[in-house]
Order: structure tokens, then C-alpha cells, then sequence
């Protein structure tokens, strides 16, 4: 899988002449990966010459995350969640810090491998236990300083919860944000800055499978955010439009769709995708069909 995303910010012009840009001051370098801090010394009060200051922010994003994702039922109701994470093969750096935006903290475990900490983060004190698609939850892997991180696989990361399967945001580090500047910056800068430097964008972004729906959502409303996410999958490219797995599975949501009352939580058994899921990303759309809304793939 490779990164998705766009930039917020505009690209650093090869010339440097910022000028068309008004009231811009942080730019994308597309060639490394890095931002660029540039603006005037007419906003910076405690500047002392007058001109331009220019300066680099390089952000641990030099990472080429793959993950193998499994998924299976426990005999408690909750779902494990197996994560093993191969870094490269392009050269990058070792992953140091991934995290997973989860839906609920509500009945979950976290486990990773040995020379890992890990914790659970809400943005917002109190929702622990909600479900919530905002980005709102986030359990992060860390190692500590000093520490090597993923040079090339490791697994042992394992999440145990009760929300059924789907595709949620991932991101990945290594090392941390390192900029050339270590003065104040004037206030506009930093307000354009400071949202940059968080891991959900100085990373690499991935969408996996993980826990996302509620133990008790509507059947039909999960068929309609899963057939949305293996469509978003599609036009990231990280899913193929030509494969017969997909597109059979794409119409099968839709008939389940059709099929199902909006208020009654029937699962249509006689729901099957056909044609055999290929590729890691097909392999994990079978698991949330099969595992969130009862519907077979070939091999289950």
C-alpha cells in the first residue's frame, strides 16, 4: 500500500518566489517530502534585518509501511485484531511510532511486541467508552528513545474489541519532526504550522482494517459504509476497479442494501461473493463482509 492524501498546504515553487502565494508561509517540498517555512520579516516583530526567512522542517515520514492484517470472532463476542507491519522494500526509515484511529475504547485490549509501549489517547476526555467516527480515539504504538524501531517486519500488534470490522485511518513514523529553525515564529506562521507537525499529517497514511462498528449498528448502514470504503479503496488505488472480487463485492452490498429493512438486524444468508479474494486489501475486504455482515466469500 502506499500513501494517500493530498497536501494542504501549496507546493514550494522550484524558484522560491513565494509572491503569488499571499498570506501563505508554509509550502510542501514534493521532491523530499519536507515543509517549507517561508515569510517576510514585515509580520515577524522580533525580527532584527529586514527580508525573507527560509527554513525546512523534515518530517519523520520517510517510511514504506505494508500491514497484514487478520481479524477473528472471540468466544467473549469481541474481535482480535492482528496487525504485522513490514517496513520497505524501498529504503526508509526504521517505523518508531504507528497509530490506529480506533472507533470506542469500550471492552478493548491493546497488546504490542516486547520493546513497545502503547496507550489509548481521546481527544476528548470523557468519550472513552463512545463510538465515535470522528477522529476522536487513537491508540499509538511507540518505541522509546534510543530504541530501534521496524527496520524491515514485525508483528505482535494486537487490539481485542468489540466493534465489528472496517476500514479506519493509520499512520506511521520514524524518528521525529527535526526543523532548522529554533526561534519564535510569528503567530500566522505558527498557526499554519503547528497542525502540520501532528502524526496525523507528518506521517504515512494507510486505511486498514481495524474496529470501527458498534456491536449493535443497523446491518444496513454498515453495508452502506463498507460499500463507501471499498469504493474510496478504489480511487486511492489501493483496491483495483478491474478486479472480479471487487466489483462482486460491491454489487452484493448493494443487494444486501435492498434487501434489508432499515430497522430489522436480518442477515440474508444466502449472500455469497463468488469470486476468490486475491491481494492483502481484498483479503481484508472479505473479513468485513463475512465478520460485520454475515456475507460469505469463496475459502470461508
Amino acid at each position: 500500500m502506499s500513501q494517500v492524501g493530498l497536501s494542504p498546504v501549496p507546493l514550494w515553487p522550484k524558484d522560491g518566489n513565494t509572491t503569488p502565494y499571499l498570506n501563505h508561509y508554509v509550502f510542501l517540498e514534493l521532491n523530499t517530502g519536507n515543509l517549507v517555512v517561508s515569510f517576510p520579516s514585515s509580520i515577524d516583530p522580533l525580527a532584527s534585518t529586514v527580508g525573507t526567512k527560509t527554513f525546512r522542517v523534515n518530517l519523520p515520514n520517510k517510511v514504506t509501511p505494508h500491514v497484514d492484517i487478520t481479524s477473528e470472532p472471540l468466544p467473549d463476542g469481541r474481535y482480535r485484531y492482528s496487525y504485522q507491519i513490514v517496513n520497505g522494500p524501498a529504503p526508509s526509515d526504521p517505523i518508531t511510532n504507528w497509530e490506529l484511529e480506533v472507533a470506542s475504547f469500550t471492552s478493548t485490549e491493546f497488546l504490542g511486541p516486547a520493546g513497545w509501549r502503547w496507550k489509548a489517547i481521546t481527544d476528548i476526555p470523557g468519550t472513552e467508552n463512545e463510538y465515535s467516527s470522528a477522529k476522536d480515539h487513537h491508540t499509538t504504538w511507540t518505541v522509546p528513545p534510543g530504541t530501534p524501531g521496524i527496520a524491515t517486519a514485525a508483528a505482535g500488534f494486537t487490539v481485542v474489541s468489540p466493534a465489528r470490522p472496517g476500514f479506519i485511518p493509520a499512520h506511521f513514523q520514524g524518528g521525529q519532526v527535526n526543523s532548522e529553525n529554533t526561534g519564535p515564529l510569528p503567530a500566522a506562521v505558527k498557526e499554519q504550522l503547528e497542525p502540520l507537525l501532528g502524526i496525523e499529517y507528518a506521517s504515512v497514511h494507510l486505511w486498514v482494517l481495524g474496529p470501527k462498528f458498534p456491536p449493535n449498528a443497523p446491518r444496513v448502514a454498515i453495508a452502506g459504509e463498507l460499500h463507501f470504503e471499498i469504493s474510496h479503496l478504489v480511487r486511492l488505488q489501493l483496491a483495483s476497479a478491474k478486479s472480479p472480487f471487487v466489483a462482486e463485492a460491491l454489487q452484493t452490498l448493494k443487494v444486501y442494501m435492498q434487501s434489508m429493512p432499515v430497522q430489522q438486524d436480518y442477515v440474508p444468508t444466502n449472500l455469497k461473493v463468488t469470486s476468490p479474494p486475491i491481494s492483502p486489501i481484498e483479503r481484508q475486504i472479505a473479513l468485513a463482509l463475512s465478520q460485520s455482515l454475515g456475507i460469505k466469500t469463496l475459502g470461508q
